[in-house]
């Protein structure tokens, strides 16, 4: 699944796509692949500090899938989400 992801053009099926392979790598407690599917999508939902209107559903649920790998016991991967939402953590307030 993970190859046929990459291999997707951007896009809202990519975006989604990207956020189920995220949640089930959650579920599995491999939160250390989840966050980079969940950053590779609000990346692609985010521009010039701002949620692209049209992906917006999407780019919540990348931060929220965030906020969950953050709560991971790995130091690695704390501190990686730390980094990550701090960037994001003042756009998704202003919702």
């Amino acid at each position: 699944m993970r190859y046929r992801i990459d291999k997707m053009k951007d896009g809202r099926k990519k975006f989604e796509a990207s956020l189920r392979f995220a949640e089930y790598c959650c579920s599995c407690s491999q939160y250390d692949t989840a966050y980079c599917y969940y950053a590779a999508v609000l990346e692609k939902t985010v521009a010039d500090n701002k949620i692209i209107d049209k992906y917006k559903d999407l780019a919540h649920k990348a931060y929220q899938g965030l906020i969950c790998c953050n709560s991971s016991n790995d130091e690695c991967t704390w501190e990686i989400t730390s980094d990550i939402l701090a960037g994001y953590r003042e756009i998704f307030e202003e919702e």
